[in-house]
């Protein structure tokens, strides 16, 4: 093959590599919820910062592509604080027209509005910064592969941009450990922001009920998503947890091939796995 084939296998090589280097840090599981007759599909990403193995539950449906939704205003905030088209402590008003959620009905900073989930003031960054400077930023930040499609607005939750369950967990590791290329200080605004409440869990319909295993003093940093997947639906959540000196990402996604999903699915299988994996000690719950 070498003799006959060069150019395929200088081809495949690269291909090779990165599926062994994969396959040599993921620990594959699969007690996640599988294919249904309702035609729901899980996967669960897992790891400790700091620690090689991943934990992979549902391996196929964890390299399956699909929108973000809402998980992308972790990265967009990082874009829009580091292009200064938004200040931390910046207050967008709001135009006082139909919302679908009380929570957007006023005016928000990017905290705020990464905590309830606020389309619109996402919208008014991405138009600030334009298509060249979201490009920019998506290479700065190495989120999924760094390019979109289509509308500047809503690319996030229309399919215009897809992302893997690995990917998500990738930039969620670098964010968490600093690793992004922006000042720090836009990190940490971005970080606490995803900052929980305790039991709790917060998006676009208000807080709800998060009871997490947990030791006592984890802080639990989180983000939910939810959107259309083609015929079906697509529900994340994702984040990071630090307790005891060790901290940890996880990346969970419900995808419905046409069935409807509640907008709760991906946070519902996010703490059902995440309890399975709790540390010895205090419950929270």
């Amino acid at each position: 093959m070498t003799d006959r084939h060069p150019v395929l296998l200088r081809t495949l090589l690269p291909a090779l590599a990165v599926i062994a280097a994969i396959s040599a840090t993921t620990t594959a599981r699969r007690d996640g919820l599988p294919p249904s007759a309702a035609g729901l599909f899980e996967c669960f990403l897992f790891q400790q910062v700091g620690v090689a193995d991943v934990e992979v539950v549902n391996p196929d449906e964890c390299f399956r592509r699909s929108a973000p939704a809402s998980t992308f205003k972790i990265p967009h905030a990082v874009i829009a604080l580091d292009a200064g088209v938004v200040r931390p402590d910046e207050v967008l008003p709001w135009a006082k027209n139909g919302q679908p959620f009380d929570s957007w009905k006023r005016d928000h900073t990017v905290e705020s509005a990464i905590r309830f989930s606020v389309l619109w003031f996402f919208q008014q960054t991405a138009a600030r910064l334009g298509r060249e400077r979201m490009l920019s930023g998506l290479r700065t930040v190495e989120y999924g592969d760094a390019a979109f499609t289509g509308d500047l607005t809503a690319f996030w939750i229309d399919g215009g941009l897809t992302v893997t369950p690995h990917q998500q967990l990738d930039f969620l590791r670098r964010l968490f450990t600093g690793e992004v290329r922006v000042a720090r200080a836009h990190l940490d605004t971005v970080k606490a922001a995803l900052v929980m409440p305790r039991g709790k869990i917060s998006n676009a319909a208000g807080i709800h009920d998060f009871p997490l295993a947990w030791p006592e003093d984890t802080i639990v940093r989180a983000k939910t998503g939810n959107t259309r997947d083609g015929k079906g639906r697509v529900s994340w959540l994702v984040g990071g947890l630090a307790t005891g000196g060790r901290e940890y990402v996880f990346v969970g996604r419900v995808r419905s091939a046409e069935a409807p999903l509640v907008t709760t699915a991906g946070a519902e299988a996010g703490l059902r796995h995440l309890n399975r994996r709790a540390p010895s000690g205090p419950a929270r719950f």
